[in-house]
């Protein structure tokens, strides 16, 4: 069974990657955001977009191309 870092190395650093947690969404590669609402917030990663709907979201941090966005979560969607 391969290790976990041999499960990233086929992993394409240039698309989008997210990871949630309950309250709590890390995407990595943003390079720049398109819409942020309490509702919705959409960014670009180069090949497309994402989406993540819900209520009372807020950005904790954009930093290095990594965003933390919490609130309450309905949807992710993904476009490109």
């Amino acid at each position: 069974m391969p290790g976990f870092s041999e499960y990233f190395e086929d992993f394409d650093t240039k698309i989008a990657r997210i990871e949630v947690s309950g309250a709590v969404a890390v995407i990595d590669n943003v390079k720049k955001i398109i819409i942020m609402s309490d509702e919705l917030i959409t960014v670009d990663y180069g090949k497309g977009q994402i989406s993540l709907s819900g209520k009372n979201l807020t950005v904790d941090y954009l930093s290095g191309g990594r965003m933390c966005v919490r609130g309450r979560f309905y949807g992710i969607d993904f476009t490109g």
